[in-house]
């Protein structure tokens, strides 16, 4: 996983949309607030999003899973605390970028790249950005994880596999 906090090194457009969503409403405040979240003005980043808060001593809980983060992983972790989530040994530095982005009060950006079921690797950028909860102090995160164009893919995929079994003279078992 490689991190960076410059928003110019992301290449997403969704990193870069929700970047300036969040200094937008930053207004004259050092962050944005929770209640600032106005779903309507930025419904093409719904699905990609991920709310979560900070609890004491530091741990991340997720309180909202964007669908595509759902269709992606595969998994709803709505609810579930982070540090769950990553395996015994895993070298992803989540944890570490959120706790980078609440001691610091300013975004995290990055690159993670993930091992598939059958063996490749699949990249994709991210982006967290803190949030106050009413007071001055961060309390939450919305983070976004653009996976590119793999829907449009698996949708090609999908429709050769069904082509292929329209065409398979052999009997179906």
């Amino acid at each position: 996983m490689t991190a960076w906090l410059d928003i110019k090194r992301s290449q997403s457009a969704r990193v870069r949309e929700l970047d300036a969503w969040w200094r937008k409403n930053a207004l004259d405040r050092p962050l944005p607030d929770r209640a600032d979240l106005d779903p309507a003005a930025i419904p093409l980043l719904l699905p990609y999003i991920l709310i979560s808060e900070v609890e004491r001593p530091f741990r991340v809980r997720y309180r909202l899973v964007g669908t595509e983060v759902v269709h992606v992983t595969g998994l709803n972790f709505t609810g579930h605390y982070l540090d769950q989530l990553i395996p015994p040994g895993e070298e992803e530095s989540w944890l570490a970028h959120y706790r980078h982005c609440f001691e610091t009060a300013q975004p995290v950006y990055g690159l993670s790249t993930v091992k598939t079921l059958v063996g490749g690797s699949f990249s994709y950028e991210y982006g967290i950005w803190p949030l106050t909860k009413g007071g001055p102090e961060v309390s939450q995160f919305i983070a976004l994880e653009d996976y590119g164009p793999h829907r449009a893919r698996s949708r090609e995929l999908l429709d050769q596999a069904k082509l292929w079994r329209r065409a398979d003279p052999s009997p179906a078992d």
